[in-house]
């Protein structure tokens, strides 16, 4: 029997989670022990994971010349039923799993030297945690959260991903790495479009056909750099078909053409939609084709791979599937839209 797929565990995580009244559990957990008996435990179920032979509680930390301390885990799963690769950090469903609760977890993290995954809970909010590629510093920053009381589609879709029968310690971590990644790069060209380094100036300035960087030229540049010339910047990309030859990346025509098949698909189904037309936009890169909100990778609403030999599709953070041509798009009409309108709020 072949293994489930994602979206099989995310099905079936979304019609257990229903079985289980969390809201009742939420009101009957008066104390951080019962929110754990209550509110966690019953998430690790299901999970997959069982006590006796995947999940260990009150782990000894003690390691690395810390004895003494104490140092009790409050959870260690081993998906592998050996040695504990996600560490859990319990709270009472009222805290805000900020601050010292977090320096916990970093410390239980670096002193185990298996684990790979960092979670800290109150039983309402998960926040997923990884190591650097050191493995032994956690990450300051979560790359999934999962909230009990207003999971969407696509979270049960990355909670999956956790289940014990799906779980890939390389293939999570490959995917925090570039989450991590993705945020550092969108808050330094952030940074660097707001306050311009003398590097960019003198850049453009070069551009512009000047040989020297005049105190004049660089307030100039300075000045004009702002959300019409960027808009306008941007607008000539797209017109293009492509992004900058430098970067090695060539948007095909067929890719294009994906790109406006979607754009349709959703400005056609409503007048409402129709006026966001101009908030859907592309991104190319080395492995994917992607088609985006505001120009955000967090809100991916489909992406593509296009080559010689194949052609692969995906929705939001769902599974690849085989298609034969670009008009096989419209066959997900449906999905298509309910991704979109899951980052309308």
């Amino acid at each position: 029997m072949s293994a489930p797929s994602i979206q099989q565990i995310a099905n079936s995580l979304k019609r257990q989670f229903k079985t289980w009244d969390f809201q009742k559990a939420r009101s009957a957990s008066q104390n951080e022990a019962q929110t754990r008996e209550y509110l966690i435990e019953p998430v690790i179920k299901l999970l997959g994971y069982e006590k006796l032979d995947h999940w260990v509680t009150e782990l000894n930390a003690d390691f690395n010349g810390k004895k003494g301390n104490k140092l009790k885990v409050d959870y260690a799963l081993a998906p592998k039923g050996k040695d504990p690769v996600i560490l859990i950090e319990a709270k009472h469903h009222d805290n805000a799993l900020q601050g010292k609760v977090f320096s916990q977890l970093r410390e239980y993290f670096t002193n185990v030297s298996t684990a790979r995954i960092g979670i800290l809970t109150n039983g309402v909010s998960w926040k997923f945690y990884a190591g650097y590629n050191s493995y032994d510093k956690l990450h300051e920053e979560p790359f999934y959260e999962f909230n009990t009381f207003e999971a969407q589609d696509s979270d049960f879709e990355d909670l999956a991903r956790f289940h014990i029968s799906a779980y890939k310690t390389e293939t999570i971590l490959e995917h925090a790495n570039e989450k991590y990644q993705l945020s550092k790069f969108d808050q330094a060209l952030y940074e660097e479009l707001v306050d311009p380094s003398e590097g960019m100036l003198k850049s453009i300035i070069k551009r512009m056909g000047f040989a020297s960087s005049t105190p004049a030229r660089m307030k100039f540049v300075k000045e004009n750099i702002n959300y019409i010339s960027l808009k306008d910047a941007y607008d000539r990309i797209v017109n293009t078909g492509a992004l900058s030859p430098d970067n090695g990346i060539v948007t095909t025509e067929e890719e294009m053409q994906a790109f406006q098949i979607v754009r349709t698909i959703i400005t056609s189904s409503s007048k409402e939609l129709a006026k966001m037309a101009i908030r859907i936009t592309h991104r190319d890169l080395k492995n994917q084709f992607s088609v985006l909100l505001d120009d955000n990778q967090r809100q991916l609403i489909c992406a593509f791979q296009f080559n010689k030999s194949k052609k692969k599709m995906s929705i939001g953070k769902g599974n690849w599937v085989d298609i034969e041509s670009v008009d096989d798009i419209v066959g997900y009409k449906s999905e298509i839209l309910m991704e979109f309108k899951s980052y309308l709020g």
